[in-house]
């Protein structure tokens, strides 16, 4: 597999710990959180372990899109995964929304804890990104 397509958390590393969230536990310089871009969780199409498999594709096509240009394309699942991992209330607001908006008829009054179910997705912690 080409090395430029996975993005990895070094060995000792997960999610959770302290290294990983750019907490150092020297009093030296803080280490620099390691953020991935939002277009990763808003292109992931499935998980093998603990890596997410990433459109290609979408990914770089709309790696610097925000959820509101992703709404605005109509990309829908893509926008409300990543709201869902922006962790942001404001975003996932938007999302619904805007699709109660879109959908105009009495089935569309669906609320914010509605997004998971309605878009099929979650917020998931992965150390490593594989771009397909």
């Amino acid at each position: 597999m080409n090395s430029n397509m996975v993005e990895k958390l070094s060995e000792n590393e997960s999610p959770e710990t302290p290294a990983a969230k750019g907490v150092s536990g020297s009093k030296s310089k803080p280490a620099k959180e390691k953020k991935y871009p939002l277009a990763y969780s808003a292109w992931t199409i499935g998980y093998d372990g603990l890596s997410a498999i990433v459109d290609k594709g979408g990914f770089s096509s709309h790696e610097k899109d925000s959820v509101h240009s992703l709404l605005e394309a109509g990309l829908f699942r893509a926008a409300a995964s990543a709201a869902v991992n922006s962790g942001s209330p404001d975003d996932i607001r938007d999302v619904i929304d805007f699709y109660n908006r879109v959908c105009g008829d009495s089935r569309s009054s669906y609320t914010p804890e509605d997004i998971y179910r309605l878009f099929g997705v979650q917020k998931v912690q992965c150390g490593r990104f594989i771009l397909l």
